[in-house]
């Protein structure tokens, strides 16, 4: 079951494909409370960062809402993870549900889930 969407935090299109990218209420508290073991992230996190890791993966965003892939995204710049789910909505446009950000050391990904290193 998918939490619900606080609201878009951008779009774009890849190769005339139209993606959404929208922040989970939960992605939305970790952010602001920036939940770390000594309570805050080493650098500045925003929806513009956790936004970016998903730009980052260029064209293949396309191929993981083709496959309603769940993806793990390792961003070691940043020091954290982002956990997103990608829906294919129709043969050109997809979206983007960011579950959660992590600390990229406090990383659990359930079977199944791709996991990617920027």
């Amino acid at each position: 079951m998918t939490e619900q969407n606080i609201g878009k935090i951008t779009e774009f299109v890849i190769r005339k494909f139209k993606v959404s990218v929208y922040l989970s209420n939960h992605a939305e508290k970790r952010l602001r409370k920036r939940i770390r073991t000594n309570d805050t992230f080493e650098k500045e996190i925003d929806e513009y960062v956790v936004a970016s890791n998903i730009l980052a993966l260029g064209k293949k965003v396309i191929n993981h809402c083709e496959n309603n892939d769940d993806v793990a995204i390792i961003d070691n710049d940043m020091n954290i993870s982002v956990i997103a789910e990608f829906i294919k909505l129709s043969d050109d446009e997809g979206e983007v549900r960011i579950i959660t950000v992590l600390d990229k050391t406090q990383i659990y990904v359930k079977e199944g889930t791709t996991i990617v290193v920027l």
